[in-house]
């Protein structure tokens, strides 16, 4: 399986390492970015070819699919480059900064008959596939509240050029919490309406660096998060609770990889065995969740067509949540999942 890769930040040695380590039958191929300087160092590391121009790597390369790790308000763009040449196209988070774009990215790939993926490893993790299964069983009963923390540390050497902007990157919600936001809606019912608060109020950036909100779902059920990137001196807490008639489960580590705590009392020593067996290690915030994404993608790639494990579709629905939220917080109101929703800033050039 032949790869390519656009942007070379820090997550793409990441991704090299786990190709390198854990599915070596997938191929890096071909590397693009606008900084000549990585060149040789990606050569090295991959034995990638390296390209500054986005149309002569896919004109150069016959690609079976390519991942786009540029910054957030480029994904669009670059993901419609390789859509309109036929490439199954994966995307990190978010798979764009405005739902209009998503959904023209998503009409796209169904035209070109090929796959687009949005990468949110986290659902892979073993602590949440647990978590997804006892919902998906009605284990926890009626759902009460499910709350979700996020309290990381980002000094202003971090928020340099694009970060932080509103037309490159959002705030904290846009980027570092949207995985744990994406769990929000994911493991619930429907969302059908939220609130939000968002302030900038140590790191200097144009959006938030800290928010808090709630959120109705549809069953009745409430939602909360608390979400920062102004925590000093380092990394407190990303966690996440789920709250039900029968019980509960608390997720927590660097990566929401660790299971803190489980009682269910329906369950074998209130679900407490399934601990160890759930949690792994991790030894950064990337987290394991791309071993297996990226093991999905081959695989299917092996059955003859390729799959995204997350598919474009789902990736609107969290970055609806994330323009709600915005939404919400420019106007000081809640804001009905049934309206158009639309943040004046975010995504905005």
């Amino acid at each position: 399986m032949r790869i390519g890769f656009v942007g070379c930040g820090a997550i793409f040695s990441h991704y090299a390492n786990v190709i390198k380590v854990h599915i070596p039958q997938i191929s890096i191929t071909a590397v693009c970015d606008l900084d000549k300087s990585k060149g040789d160092s990606i050569n090295n590391a991959s034995g990638a070819k390296f390209y500054t121009n986005i149309h002569n790597m896919i004109a150069g390369q016959n690609l079976d699919a390519c991942f786009i790790l540029t910054p957030s308000g480029l994904h669009y763009e670059h993901s419609k480059i390789c859509l309109n040449a036929g490439i199954n196209t994966f995307v990190e988070k978010p798979i764009a900064l405005t739902i209009e774009h998503a959904l023209e990215l998503n009409k796209l790939a169904k035209e070109k008959n090929v796959a687009l993926g949005a990468v949110y490893q986290n659902r892979f993790n073993k602590s949440i596939q647990l978590a997804k299964q006892l919902i998906d069983d009605a284990v926890f009963g009626k759902r009460v509240l499910t709350s979700v923390r996020l309290f990381w540390a980002r000094n202003n050497d971090y928020y340099k050029g694009w970060r932080g902007t509103w037309a490159l990157d959002g705030g904290v919600m846009a980027q570092q919490a949207i995985h744990h936001l994406d769990m929000l809606q994911w493991l619930n019912s429907p969302i059908e309406k939220v609130y939000c608060m968002g302030k900038t109020l140590i790191n200097k950036l144009e959006a938030e660096d800290t928010a808090i909100g709630t959120v109705l779902f549809q069953d009745g059920s409430l939602g909360s998060f608390q979400v920062t990137t102004a925590a000093r001196p380092k990394d407190l807490e990303a966690s996440i609770t789920i709250l039900g008639e029968n019980g509960y489960i608390e997720i927590g580590g660097l990566a929401l990889n660790k299971i803190k705590d489980i009682n269910v009392p329906d369950m074998k020593m209130g679900g407490k065995d399934l601990i160890d067996e759930h949690s792994e290690s991790v030894e950064k915030g990337y987290g394991n969740g791309h071993i297996a994404y990226l093991k999905n993608v081959y695989e299917s790639f092996v059955s003859g067509k390729i799959v995204a494990p997350v598919s474009g579709e789902d990736a609107v629905d969290s970055l609806k949540l994330v323009q709600a939220l915005y939404m919400s917080s420019e106007n000081d109101l809640p804001v009905q999942f049934s309206n158009n929703i639309k943040s004046r800033r975010l995504g905005v050039r």
